[in-house]
């Protein structure tokens, strides 16, 4: 797996398995001298690509290494400040997204805005959700396993997923029955008010039943409780259900993050949706 480490301050990914850098979080005091730095190591482990998570004061610095941006979400940032996804191609064929799934990126957005206000027929007979807790992990890291071929993320390690449970980290999952057939997670910044809610896996039988909308709907309700500002993903951008599933339950579309992650065996591009859970007036 790609490793996370820190840069001063600032927090990065980086690895072969998603072939990149990933800026998670930067801290002001690395604001001048992070850009460089991350090129340096990006030649040096001969990634591919930078992908920055970078607040708006910050951004004019990055341009001036030939960053650019991706996605844009308002507010992002205790409600106030709003977040770049930026980006930097050491390789400019890792900015080429093949004319095939360039075009049905592009449908996928539009068909979200005609499925937006289209009623939600959730299937949830027999289906009960809840949060996780420890003794659910090893069916969680089954569920995952049994979904994706690769992962950003190490959730397929046991270890890995507790870690994080005794964190910010929150996991729910939907059961038909005994069963875990859909799951989740709110990864939570507490003190920036904003939560990703990411780690979206449902059983190949269950696909029809819109468990994931229903999820994201009880996830919402207790990230309600915890006096954030706003919600965000990232989600694969080929995949209509997941784009639906989010433009249904009210999130906008913030940009395309082009070959961006490993997941499902392969680096694909991913959509950045957005929406706010407190009044941003």
């Amino acid at each position: 797996m790609d490793k996370v480490e820190k840069i001063g301050a600032s927090l990065i990914q980086h690895g072969k398995l998603n072939d990149r850098i990933y800026l998670m979080r930067l801290s002001e005091r690395e604001v001048l001298d992070l850009p460089s730095k991350l090129i340096n190591l990006a030649k040096e482990k001969k990634y591919t690509k930078i992908f920055a998570k970078v607040p708006s004061p910050a951004v004019q610095h990055f341009q001036k290494y030939d960053f650019f941006k991706e996605a844009y979400v308002p507010n992002f940032f205790h409600g106030k400040t709003g977040l770049y996804f930026l980006a930097k191609y050491i390789d400019p064929n890792r900015a080429e997204i093949p004319l095939n799934d360039r075009l049905e990126i592009h449908k996928i957005i539009q068909l979200t805005k005609t499925k937006r206000d289209a009623p939600d027929n959730i299937e949830q007979e027999n289906v009960a959700v809840r949060q996780l807790d420890d003794s659910d992990i090893t069916i969680l890291t089954q569920l995952f396993k049994s979904v994706f071929k690769t992962y950003p993320f190490p959730i397929f390690d046991g270890d890995y997923i507790k870690e994080t449970m005794t964190k910010n980290t929150r996991y729910f999952g939907a059961f038909d029955g005994e069963k875990l057939v859909a799951a989740a997670s709110a990864d939570i910044d507490f003190a920036e008010k904003n939560v990703e809610m990411t780690d979206f896996a449902v059983t190949p039988a269950f696909r029809t039943n819109n468990l994931a909308l229903l999820l994201l709907q009880y996830m919402e309700d207790e990230m309600r409780k915890l006096d954030l500002n706003m919600l965000y993903t990232i989600a694969r951008a080929l995949s209509p259900a997941m784009n639906i599933t989010f433009a249904k339950a009210g999130y906008y579309f913030a940009g395309t993050l082009k070959n961006n992650t490993n997941i499902g065996g392969k680096i694909e591009s991913m959509n950045v949706w957005y929406k706010f859970i407190k009044d941003q007036s």
